[in-house]
């Protein structure tokens, strides 16, 4: 049986939210002129449930438009951010994880 500590489900609990914040916002979205909750979908983002509204947006929301561009590339940047974050609390870091890709390069002279 698999454990789960406090964050596990505090992410589960707040994922569950996310998307159903985005779903709720998808359908205002969809039904009305004037009645997206931007405020309240930006929020719960930020408090962890990026993941929840990512699963929602590949699953519900397809249709790419220039309104809620800008909300999917902040759900996606949060959401990358949060998985950063939570490697690093989990304790799965690299010591020798840099920026030079260069070297990376150099070895798999294929990939050029």
């Amino acid at each position: 049986m698999i454990e789960f500590g406090k964050l596990e489900y505090y992410l589960l609990v707040v994922n569950a939210i996310g998307a159903l914040v985005y779903l709720i916002n998808l359908f205002l979205y969809r039904h009305t002129a004037n009645g997206r909750i931007d405020v309240i979908v930006t929020i719960v983002s930020l408090l962890g449930g990026s993941a929840g509204m990512l699963l929602m947006i590949l699953l519900f929301d397809r249709k790419a438009e220039k309104e809620n561009m800008m909300s999917r590339v902040f759900i996606i940047c949060v959401f990358i951010i949060q998985i950063i974050i939570l490697l690093i609390y989990k304790g799965h870091h690299a010591e020798h994880f840099t920026f030079a890709f260069w070297k990376f390069f150099a070895e798999h002279r294929i990939l050029l």
